[in-house]
Parts: C-alpha cells; structure tokens; sequence
C-alpha cells in the first residue's frame, strides 16, 4: 500500500514545520511528491548523484526515499537551520536493530532531535534542527488535510511509540 508510505514520508515532516517552503525529494518513488503538494511547497527531485548541485540551497524538509549511495554529509548542506530530514530506512525494527541503532546514530549527528518512527512496519528516521516530531505536530495542517487515507494527527504521534524492548535497545542514541 503505497500511498501509507507516501503519506507518512511527506506529512510527518510539513506537519511538524510551521513554513516549509521548499522539499528535496531524493531517490523518490510512486506518488510521493503529490501528498508533498498538498502542502503547497516547491518540491525538487533529484538522484543521489545530483546531490552535489544543490549545496546551499536551503531546503526546509529533504526526504531520502533509498540511501543507496546518498552522502548524508551533503545532504546535511542543503537543510535550513530549521531543517528536516526523513529518511526510509527500508528495515524492520527485529530485523535490523543494530543497523537501525547506526544509521540513527549517523544521520541524527548534525540535529538535536533524533527519533525512529513506523509505518506498515518499516522504520524511518525523523531528524530536526528545531521542530520535535510529537511536541511540534501543528494540528490544524495534519487534520485538514484533504484527500488522505492514513495519515492524522494521532496516526502521526502513534507513529513514534516505541516497544520496550527497542527502546531500551536504541535510548542511547535516541535525540528526544
């Protein structure tokens, strides 16, 4: 079900940032950039390739739909200082927690706040220079949204609860 991922890879992230202006969508796939227009925002899509062209463009949310061979450094160089970043790790929390824990790890360096979150199973990663996943969900956008079929405001704030046992597994890296 394609449009669960599109939905939760697009509004987690707009519904966090009072003015998002403009998306980096990299390696996008299906219908991504049509829930990202329900925001009215420019919306770039490139390739992991292309990446180094757009240095210092200030994007206010990037989405990384596959990290295959995506340089997280330069990623990090087109965000605001109030920048997004989600990224779809592909994996599952049982599955791949070690790899999980990492990546977390890796991509939250640069943010103050690193947090997993799921859907369909499939764990990706929210990290912020400012907005907080849950403390920041703007209500009104997520609610108000027309044409959804998965994604709200308590879908979005469930999205980021954690088992137990993943929690203690991951808290040290966790940026909450």
């Amino acid at each position: 079900m394609k449009f669960i991922k599109n939905e939760m890879l697009s509004h987690i992230g707009l519904c966090c940032h009072p003015a998002p202006q403009k998306v980096l969508v990299i390696n996008g796939e299906g219908n991504l950039n049509s829930e990202i227009e329900k925001h009215n925002v420019e919306i770039v899509e490139i390739k992991n390739r292309q990446i180094d062209t757009l240095m210092n463009k200030n994007f206010d949310l990037v989405v990384i739909c596959d990290m295959s061979g995506v340089d997280l450094d330069m990623v990090f160089g087109t965000l605001t200082d109030k920048g997004i970043l989600l990224i779809d790790t592909k994996m599952r929390y049982y599955e791949n927690i070690d790899e999980i824990k990492n990546l977390l790890e890796i991509s939250s360096n640069p943010f103050i706040i690193g947090m997993p979150y799921t859907f369909e199973g499939n764990v990706a990663l929210f990290c912020s220079k400012k907005y907080h996943p849950t403390a920041d969900i703007i209500l009104q956008k997520s609610d108000l949204l027309e044409g959804l079929e998965y994604y709200n405001c308590d879908v979005h704030l469930a999205s980021f609860a954690l088992p137990t046992g993943i929690k203690k597994s991951i808290i040290k890296v966790l940026k909450h």
